[in-house]
């Protein structure tokens, strides 16, 4: 297993589309491939690369200013699911932002992931919202 930025546009960036696409938009019924995903070059990309090349997770970082960015498009492979994978790609996505001197990480969790990123020291900063019936997202943030 590897963990590693991934380039925008690159063939491990087109296998990370297709895990999102699995694990965060299919279930919504809904697909990453009708976006305009142009936007995306000027984020910073990361994925867990299993020994045969298959990307099994992934999450972007996406800069909002000289010293913030929002962790968006986190995804693992439900196979991975329990096994650390996932915390070692977000601390990997920590310490890279870090370096690059970014101070806070912003990001918008789903119910279900609060207690995953609570654990990796994310505090509850903001209300919940609702930018559909079925999807409630409330803000966490991390000071690097």
């Amino acid at each position: 297993m590897t963990i590693r930025q991934i380039e925008w546009g690159s063939s491990d960036y087109g296998r990370a589309l297709v895990l999102r696409n699995e694990i965060l938009s299919a279930p919504l019924g809904s697909t990453v491939f009708k976006r305009d995903l142009r936007e995306e070059e000027a984020y910073l990309h990361y994925a867990a690369i299993a020994d045969d090349g298959e990307v099994v997770g992934t999450l972007m970082l996406r800069p909002e200013s000289d010293e913030q960015v929002h962790m968006q498009q986190v995804a693992t492979s439900e196979k991975i699911r329990g096994t650390g994978i996932g915390r070692e790609l977000v601390a990997f996505a920590h310490e890279d932002a870090h370096k690059r001197g970014y101070k806070r990480i912003e990001l918008d969790s789903r119910e279900g992931a609060m207690r995953f990123y609570a654990h990796m020291g994310y505090k509850v900063c903001g209300e919940t919202r609702w930018p559909r019936p079925d999807l409630p997202l409330t803000p966490m943030c991390l000071e690097l």
